[in-house]
């Protein structure tokens, strides 16, 4: 594992941009799934109505990639505080429905833009107010009745919970291949390098900042998805 600044705020991220897919695979579990379920929520959502998407933290493009293969996009919009990681998301999305630009969350300054936006592990970098901030400016890019989901690492509300969830998962990167001290290196991020909050502490971000509702709809090992509505 390789760590690297994402140029905003000296962020470190887990992974080099060369071995990201690769590497995150054998981390995050379910990652490849939590994809395809976000679009199969958005295509549930919107039918076959065209819809217009903000994917804020696009990394290399995995959210592109798979809303155009899944759900009717007339026009999506990929932001990264990374010219590296916009780099590697241009070269495998080849799409006139989309475009990259590179801009952290913090500074999206959009109003009733988008149906959709989705922030895909990014807020677990931020501050609790930069977090406000994302999820206000969110909140104020989206259309009304637009759909804003968020998939992040979150803190367990109990100390005991938490020792059992981290030994869950350095279990599942041991079993994908990594050694015993790539597993740890990892999971001493954890506070360290990006800093989680509770799910209940989210949830209550994206309603002091307007949205009607906000629910779980996964969650699994560390990581929640949480589907908000304006």
């Amino acid at each position: 594992m390789m760590c690297w600044e994402d140029g905003v705020n000296n962020r470190k991220v887990a992974f080099s941009t060369e071995s990201y897919d690769k590497d995150i695979l054998n981390t995050i579990p379910y990652y490849d799934e939590v994809y395809y379920q976000i679009a199969d929520v958005i295509s549930a959502y919107f039918s076959d109505k065209a819809i217009s998407w903000l994917d804020v933290g696009c990394g290399t493009g995995k959210m592109a990639e798979t809303a155009l293969e899944q759900c009717n996009v007339e026009k999506m919009i990929c932001t990264d505080n990374s010219s590296v990681m916009l780099q590697t998301a241009k070269q495998k999305i080849i799409s006139s429905y989309v475009e990259f630009l590179e801009l952290p969350i913090e500074k999206i300054n959009y109003e009733s833009q988008f149906d959709v936006i989705t922030s895909i592990l990014v807020n677990h970098y931020l501050t609790y107010g930069e977090r406000m901030i994302a999820a206000r400016n969110c909140y104020n890019a989206l259309k009304e009745k637009g759909v804003y989901i968020t998939f992040e690492n979150f803190a367990p509300c109990d100390e005991m919970i938490k020792k059992l969830y981290l030994k869950r998962w350095e279990k599942y990167q041991c079993s994908k291949g990594k050694s015993i001290k790539e597993c740890k290196k990892h999971l001493n991020r954890y506070n360290t390098e990006y800093f989680p909050i509770t799910i209940q502490e989210q949830i209550k971000i994206m309603k002091n900042c307007g949205f009607i509702n906000a629910e779980i709809f996964w969650c699994s090992y560390m990581q929640v998805g949480i589907l908000a509505r304006k």
